[in-house]
């Protein structure tokens, strides 16, 4: 939670003032992610679980005040994994935020 906190609030300029923008062409693999379905009345024993197929990298792309534009990633995975957007690459490291300045 630390790690989150901190990389959040080093980029509030994009990520609480700036505006989203779309990703869009954005590549990596997918990943099977667990869940609990449980509501606030459901009785012990039967809720339920499934799993769905969702992009390992997490993306989106933010435009701050000042016109500049960043790619940010997060890989909530145990496992390094490989990305690629328009004419840029590269692999994230597990459990991992980073910030791809654009402009």
């Amino acid at each position: 939670i630390l790690q989150t906190a901190r990389f959040y609030h080093q980029n509030l300029k994009y990520l609480f003032d700036g505006e989203m923008l779309s990703p869009d062409g954005f590549q990596c693999r997918s990943w099977p992610v667990k869940f609990l379905a449980r509501m606030i009345f459901t009785k012990q024993g039967t809720e339920r679980s499934g799993t769905l197929s969702m992009p390992a990298v997490l993306h989106s792309c933010w435009q701050a005040p000042d016109g500049s534009k960043a790619l940010f990633l997060a890989n909530y995975t145990s496992e390094p994994q490989p990305w690629q957007w328009k004419n840029r690459q590269g692999t994230l490291a597990p459990h991992c935020y980073e910030r791809i300045v654009l402009e």
